[in-house]
């Protein structure tokens, strides 16, 4: 494996030859001041007796502005690297010495990227041993880099991703942090299951995100029986509370979409689960992402599905394929003449029939639809006209706000008793 060492410079050149002696790297990169630059060339290279293959200078304008010594060092590590086809993992950043400024520049802007630090200390100095290592005592310290053993940075991009819904994101990053950071490889496997179990979901792929989230389950209960942290314990209840509402919208999903083999007892279901599912990632979509047209689509969606369910569970009817006794006298004409599909040879009907049909079968929910149908005729024809549907126009949030008064009011909940996804909510400081 490749190696390079960044190390500051500063007055006093020893420990910058003891450290790069004791360490050996092939490529080495010198942070410097105009003042220790000097020092670089004229006391430190002549005195190596490792000699690296390649050498760079990386000057800070101001040794004392940490601001302007952070941002040299994050526009020219990276490109240096790149440039001789080297990553961060074959970087030891050395902060011994320079200005305390240009110490801290280097642990602040490279403890996201690189796995060790390195520091000479020695084991005696003047002063009483208050003052600097005297020659010929010094000592290289290996040090693992704390923001790897923390992860505070981690967690913080971590939950931004998952509370935005960033899912995929979140997994990825989660991922990187559990073989990163091997004291908190549990928790960080965790959130990685959570995150993937939630993708799947909001994706509307039930049984596969079922099985992530039982281990995920498994995992936190684990963690949380472990740890005296709420938030962790926290975490874990929310998990187990989306469990079983998760595990409902897979049997319904079997029985209403799936073959009769997923169904051998002939079981009932109105859609209720799956319908609530949707209009819960309708919400998501408009007050977590702000994507109106996702939203309204949703929306659209369940409305649409409350109609075809309740059709199929109530009355066994199949919206896509009705058989023309199954339709009451008074429309059966209207209907067969309107919605035969003559290339299939079936009767299939529209959102707009389907709920003309449950009024004329005198159920609740047809009455509901007719007695909306005026405010929902103009909210449906603003949704037409957007980009997702037959037009060009954005949907905007009172749009969807009003769709999703509308679709509640067919539910029969209210906003508050919509379900959520967990939310992350680690105080780094007591984790």
């Amino acid at each position: 494996m490749k190696k390079a060492l960044l190390i500051s410079v500063g007055g006093s050149p020893t420990p910058v030859i003891y450290s790069i002696n004791a360490q050996k790297p092939e490529y080495l990169f010198f942070f410097v001041s105009r003042s220790s630059a000097a020092s670089a060339r004229e006391q430190i290279l002549p005195a190596l007796t490792h000699k690296p293959s390649v050498y760079e200078f990386i000057m800070t304008s101001d040794e004392q502005d940490i601001e302007k010594s952070v941002a040299v060092l994050l526009a020219e590590v990276p490109a240096k690297l790149e440039m001789w086809g080297l990553t961060f993992a074959d970087l030891v950043a050395d902060y011994t010495g320079g200005t305390k400024t240009m110490s801290a520049a280097v642990v602040l802007s490279l403890s996201r990227d690189i796995d060790s630090f390195s520091y000479v200390g020695g084991t005696e100095r003047d002063k009483s041993g208050l003052g600097v290592v005297i020659d010929g005592r010094e000592q290289i310290l290996n040090l693992k880099n704390p923001w790897n053993e923390l992860a505070i940075q981690s967690l913080n991009d971590i939950q931004i991703l998952f509370n935005s819904c960033r899912y995929t994101s979140a997994a990825e990053m989660a991922e990187t942090a559990r073989d990163k950071t091997p004291a908190r490889r549990q928790l960080f496997e965790g959130l990685r299951l959570l995150a993937t179990a939630l993708n799947l979901w909001d994706n509307f792929q039930y049984d596969r995100a079922f099985s992530e989230l039982k281990r995920c389950d498994s995992l936190l209960r684990t963690l949380a029986a472990e740890t005296d942290k709420q938030p962790i314990k926290l975490l874990c209840k929310d998990v187990a509370v989306c469990l079983p509402l998760l595990e409902k919208i897979c049997h319904e999903q079997n029985i209403l979409v799936k073959s009769s083999p997923g169904n051998p007892k002939n079981e009932a279901a109105d859609g209720m689960s799956i319908i609530r599912d949707l209009t819960a990632n309708a919400i998501r979509r408009g007050e977590i992402e702000h994507k109106y047209d996702d939203a309204v689509a949703r929306l659209y969606s369940a409305i649409e599905k409350m109609a075809k369910m309740r059709l199929k569970s109530a009355y066994a009817i199949d919206n896509s394929d009705i058989k023309p006794e199954q339709i009451p006298e008074s429309i059966r004409d209207e209907i067969v003449a309107e919605c035969t599909n003559e290339r299939e040879g079936k009767i299939q009907i529209p959102l707009h029939k389907s709920y003309h049909l449950l009024e004329k079968l005198a159920d609740p929910l047809g009455i509901a639809y007719a007695a909306a149908a005026n405010e929902l005729g103009k909210v449906l024809t603003i949704r037409n006209m957007s980009l997702l549907a037959h037009g060009y126009e954005p949907v905007k949030q009172e749009t969807y706000s009003k769709m999703l008064s509308i679709a509640l009011g067919f539910i029969g909940d209210k906003r508050c008793d919509v379900s959520s996804f967990p939310k992350l909510s680690f105080e780094n400081r007591t984790l």
